[in-house]
């Protein structure tokens, strides 16, 4: 596989974490709003998971755009 294919999907797999996050937040504030914490308490650690995935992706990338320059 060629190393710039690599960290375009890395790159690709950082965007998709990076929207999950935003939508388990999203769901976290309305269960939240409902009063449902244990609920609110699973989402906002899916959404902090998810944003700590897009940054490792994202270090992953960097790594392959380094091999490639």
């Amino acid at each position: 596989m060629d190393l710039r294919q690599r960290m375009a999907d890395w790159l690709a797999h950082a965007r998709g974490n990076r929207r999950r996050a935003h939508e388990y937040k999203r769901w976290a504030k309305e269960y939240e709003a409902q009063g449902n914490l244990p609920r609110y308490r699973h989402y906002r650690q899916q959404s902090d998971r998810s944003w700590r995935a897009a940054w490792d992706a994202l270090r992953s990338a960097k790594i392959y755009r380094e091999l490639v320059n």
